[in-house]
């Protein structure tokens, strides 16, 4: 089963609010439908596809207008082991009116092909 990450949600409530109830629900059904799609792999951590929703995401964020926390929104990581695969993480900030801000993370839960299997 694939796991959604928070951040899908959270990205709902970042948009503009003149959206809709049904707008709404129609963006988060295509973020949803196209990180869990066939194409995308199930996302594993350092295939083309993992990248690719990772980038996919930094534009989202750069859509609804959070301020990047790295030039680029994207933060790599490694698994572990110096050979081992390299992820990204997506990282922006949503600034208050005060001396506070919200830092939106999202990490896309990779689950990779598995015996066959997203």
């Amino acid at each position: 089963m694939i796991r959604l990450p928070l951040a899908l949600f959270l990205l709902g409530g970042l948009l503009p609010a003149q959206d809709s109830p049904k707008e709404l629900q129609d963006r988060l059904k295509a973020t949803v439908s196209f990180l869990a799609s066939d194409e995308m792999k199930g996302r594993q951590v350092g295939t083309a596809e993992g990248e690719k929703a990772a980038l996919w995401m930094a534009e989202q964020f750069e859509k609804i207008g959070l301020e990047k926390v790295t030039p680029d929104y994207v933060q790599k990581f490694g698994k572990g082991a110096p050979n081992s695969p390299r992820g990204i993480n997506v990282i922006g900030a949503l600034k208050g009116t005060i001396d506070e801000a919200v830092a939106l993370c999202c990490h896309p839960t990779p689950v990779g092909v598995r015996e066959g299997t997203i």
